[in-house]
């Protein structure tokens, strides 16, 4: 069975994964990852969202924003991926590329409270409460960026504050359950928020499949 069509609405908070195709290398050296900033940089001015986090990993990059209009969140992943791999091509200087990302991105949906903290400390931490203790040294988030004071003018503020504390925050590491749930939420795409927010998104994004229990239901006899 295919899947079905992604919908994006404007407005609201979106988590974006985009991985390596079968563990492709995205950002090979410092060079890779600057450039991507500056892409960061051209689609904000292109699609006009609110950029309010970003990680960039050597096979992975992910992102938080709020999209302006309904499907600028595929707009705007199919832009950056495509003008990505497109130039990483022209400097590859005739070497054969091949495809470099996954055909389909992983998003899901984010409650614009602390549940937005949460998912914000989950990708300025790398994903991994293994890391979070070296995300402060880590050049290439937008947690260094924060640490440094000195956001780029590509970045917006969230909804709600960022506590002064946050350098210290991003490095105490999330629950075993909030990591779990966060990570369920990129697998599947189920929105993260409170149990009566969850439902209304669900409801409203048509997203029951993401929160439905894998595999076929067991017969009654």
């Amino acid at each position: 069975m295919g899947r079905s069509p992604r919908i994006s609405e404007g407005g609201f908070v979106y988590a974006v994964d985009c991985r390596g195709l079968c563990g492709k290398v995205l950002f090979r050296n410092d060079e890779d990852f600057e450039a991507f900033k500056g892409l960061f940089k051209e689609s904000v001015e292109k699609l006009e969202p609110r950029l309010l986090a970003y990680c960039l990993q050597p096979k992975r990059w992910s992102a938080i924003l709020v999209p302006r209009r309904d499907g600028d969140l595929s707009r705007w992943v199919g832009w950056l991926t495509s003008v990505h791999s497109m130039r990483r091509k022209a400097v590859s200087k005739g070497k054969a590329v091949g495809g470099l990302y996954e055909r389909r991105f992983r998003s899901y949906p984010i409650q614009d409270n602390e549940r937005l903290l949460e998912a914000i400390q989950f990708v300025e931490s790398l994903g991994n409460s293994k890391k979070s203790s070296i995300a402060g040294a880590y050049r290439w988030s937008s947690h260094h960026d924060r640490s440094q004071q000195r956001l780029p003018d590509w970045m917006a503020s969230p909804p709600i504050a960022i506590p002064v504390d946050w350098l210290k925050h991003v490095q105490s590491p999330l629950s075993q359950e909030i990591l779990d749930r966060l990570e369920n939420c990129v697998e599947r795409g189920c929105p993260y928020g409170d149990a009566s927010w969850v439902q209304k998104i669900v409801a409203k994004l048509k997203l029951e499949s993401t929160i439905r229990p894998r595999g076929r239901p067991k017969k009654t006899v």
